[in-house]
């Protein structure tokens, strides 16, 4: 059995701009309070790029509120997990391991970046000081 390994050293990072981050529900029935949850992570919605995405059908299909990521929404901290899987659990251990090390800004989402079946990045949004 193969073991993860967390880099031990967080860093700063400054990602570059992913298209878009959201959240998704069920049919488009449920859209307004998925965008609702969204913006409300937000300090302002002035200046941003809402998208809405559905695949399917409207009433069964998988619906995403999104939101174009700003510079602003940095910086972020991040870890290299090697050898992720199966132990997946030790995402959870890693972003606990930056959790400790660094302010945590809640109104952003955590990023897993999954670069291949070997390495998995963790992102975790931070507050600037």
């Amino acid at each position: 059995m193969t073991h993860a390994t967390i880099q031990s050293v967080g860093s700063i990072v400054t990602l570059e701009a992913i298209p878009v981050m959201g959240k998704a529900t069920v049919g488009v029935k449920n859209s307004e309070k998925t965008f609702n949850d969204v913006e409300s992570n937000l300090d302002t919605m002035r200046g941003r790029k809402f998208y809405g995405l559905l695949y399917g059908e409207p009433d069964k299909g998988e619906y995403f509120a999104c939101i174009k990521l700003e510079p602003r929404d940095d910086p972020r901290s991040r870890r290299k997990i090697r050898s992720w899987y199966p132990d997946v659990s030790c995402i959870g251990k890693g972003f606990g391991l930056l959790f400790d090390a660094y302010p945590h800004d809640s109104n952003r989402p955590t990023i897993e970046f999954y670069r291949s079946e070997r390495d998995v990045y963790i992102f975790l949004p931070i507050k600037e000081t």
